[in-house]
Formats: C-alpha cells, sequence, structure tokens
C-alpha cells in the first residue's frame, strides 16, 4: 500500500512494473471528492500507453453484481438448451437404447423371467446411469465454475459457490431425470407388450 503519490511515483520510475494497485482508505461522504481528485492527478501524469481504472468500493460491488446477474442470465440459457434437449432428444435416444437390447430382454424373456422382474431389473439399471450422469453434471458445473473463476477479475470460486442456485440446480436435475425415468419406463413396458418370439426376432 502507498500513502501518497510521491512514494507510488517514485516507485513506478525505478521498478517500472506493468500494474500497480493503489488501495487507500476514505470517509464514505469523501469517496467522491477523493476519487475526482484521484482521477484529475493521474489524468495529469498518465502517459498515452498507459491505463489506469479508479473505483471504489461501490463501483467495485456493482460491478461484481452485473457479473453476477449476467452468470444467472447465462446458466438460465444454458438451462433451456438443455431442457429443450433432453425433451427432444431423450424419447428418440432412450428408445434407440432400448431397440438395441431387444434381443437380450427377449431371450431373458423366453428364458422364464418374470415380465415385471424384467421391468424392475432393468429401471434399476437406468436409475444407476441416471445417477452416474448427475455426478458427471456436478463434475462439468464445478470445472465451469473453476474456469469461470480463472477468466474473471471479480468473480473468484468462494463467490461463485456463496452465489450458486443450489436449490435451482437440484429441482432442474430431478425435472430432468423424472422425465427421463417416465420417458424410459414408458418405451419399456411398451417393448414388453410383445411376445418373447417378436423381441428376438426383431434383431
Amino acid at each position: 500500500m502507498y500513502t501518497d503519490f510521491d512514494t507510488f511515483n517514485k516507485f513506478k520510475d525505478n521498478k517500472n512494473p506493468i500494474y500497480y494497485e493503489l488501495n487507500l482508505n476514505s470517509k464514505d461522504k469523501d469517496l467522491e471528492s477523493v476519487k475526482d481528485y484521484i482521477t484529475s492527478k493521474i489524468e495529469s501524469s498518465v502517459s498515452f500507453d498507459e491505463e489506469y481504472s479508479v473505483k471504489t468500493l461501490e463501483d467495485s460491488n456493482k460491478a461484481r453484481t452485473t457479473d453476477i446477474e449476467s452468470l444467472k442470465y447465462i446458466v438460465l440459457g444454458i438451462a433451456i438448451v438443455i431442457f429443450i434437449l433432453n425433451v427432444t432428444n431423450g424419447y428418440s435416444s432412450i428408445n434407440l437404447s432400448l431397440i438395441s437390447r431387444r434381443n437380450e430382454i427377449g431371450t431373458l424373456y423366453s428364458c422364464g423371467m418374470d415380465k415385471e422382474e424384467i421391468y424392475s431389473k432393468y429401471n434399476r439399471q437406468f436409475l444407476i446411469e441416471e445417477l452416474k450422469s448427475f455426478a458427471i453434471a456436478i463434475m462439468v458445473t464445478v470445472v465451469v465454475m473453476l474456469v469461470i473463476s480463472i477468466f474473471s477479475f471479480q468473480l473468484d470460486m468462494k463467490i461463485l459457490l456463496s452465489y450458486f442456485f443450489y436449490k435451482e440446480f437440484i429441482l432442474f436435475a430431478i425435472v430432468i431425470y423424472t422425465i427421463n425415468m417416465i420417458i424410459y419406463n414408458y418405451s419399456l413396458k411398451r417393448m414388453l407388450e410383445n411376445p418373447a418370439i417378436d423381441l428376438i426376432r426383431s434383431i
């Protein structure tokens, strides 16, 4: 911390660093006048190839709030895209997955395994896959937050974690995975309505 401009300028001239940060304490009522004074002093001596920024704590908080609001819109946009893609592609991808296992299901059915047992077995397997998918989603979210904290001057990891929408994230995940489970249950039940021989012949 440099308490006066003379010390600051001496250090600047002698060391010639690329970036400086000068933090000053001032009474709240004097903030604007101090900011104007500092700005005028810098402008009177700044070179054409130098840049500066004078901010009060209120300015920094406003910038941080703006960044957080922008982040909210980005997250909302990503959530909407993910939801639309899940609804439009979920049905077809789940059905393709089941079609590729028709022979396997038909074989179990023909060997005497009860429909309810098959239904329970495959539902359990799909639920495990959904839980794995949720774990991956959490890891990807953490990585994205880490990248944002690295490239943002205003948002560090601590701030991102404190403002993260935990309830919304969990609710959104529940909606997405519930839709997937409904689609899977419906498709599996419809498949099990076919005779075992038809399931085997279809492959």
